[in-house]
């Protein structure tokens, strides 16, 4: 067995064993929104997964976000309605436009200060920089270029010499 039909292998081995060993999770969508949305939320997902098929996944994402834009807009119509004649001069009239502003949002998912080195960053730029840069120098390039092809030539000989054969075990073998 080759070095990459023995990768192919055991790539192969592992998607198959999680796949019968991890049950798969079941996903949850806000349950905010009305069961119909929910509904076309959930083929939509499903067409996405169906490539062949993205002229009907645009059309029903177009037709998810106009229902959810119609939802909300009866939504706040059922509000004003039930806060009477003067709604402006209300308390939670106030209150949800306060929510709804973007820069009280933005205020609590703001990055705090970093410190490094003994430097505080303060603006988002400089935070982004100092990111960058220990990036950089965390995944530069080695030294020793052929350190790689090396490596991969040491384990191919390995492989080659040993002549290992491999096989499944049923699932059923692993039941006692």
């Amino acid at each position: 067995m080759s070095p990459d039909e023995l990768n192919q292998f055991i790539t192969e081995s592992i998607v198959e064993s999680t796949k019968k060993a991890i049950p798969p999770k079941e996903k949850r969508i806000s349950t905010k929104l009305p069961k119909y949305i929910v509904e076309l939320i959930r083929f939509k997902n499903i067409l996405k997964k169906s490539r062949n098929e993205n002229s009907k996944y645009n059309k029903v994402n177009k037709l998810i976000k106009d229902e959810i834009k119609c939802f909300k807009n009866v939504k706040w119509q059922n509000f004003l309605k039930s806060l009477g004649s003067k709604a402006s001069s209300s308390r939670p009239f106030w209150q949800r436009i306060k929510n709804a502003n973007p820069k009280n949002k933005s205020k609590k998912n703001k990055i705090p200060n970093l410190i490094f080195e003994n430097k505080s960053f303060k603006s988002d730029q400089d935070k982004s920089n100092l990111f960058g840069r220990i990036l950089q120098e965390t995944f530069k390039n080695s030294d020793e270029p052929t350190y790689d092809n090396h490596f991969k030539d040491e384990v191919d000989s390995i492989i080659n010499n040993c002549n290992l054969e491999f096989s499944l075990m049923s699932h059923s073998q692993y039941k006692k």
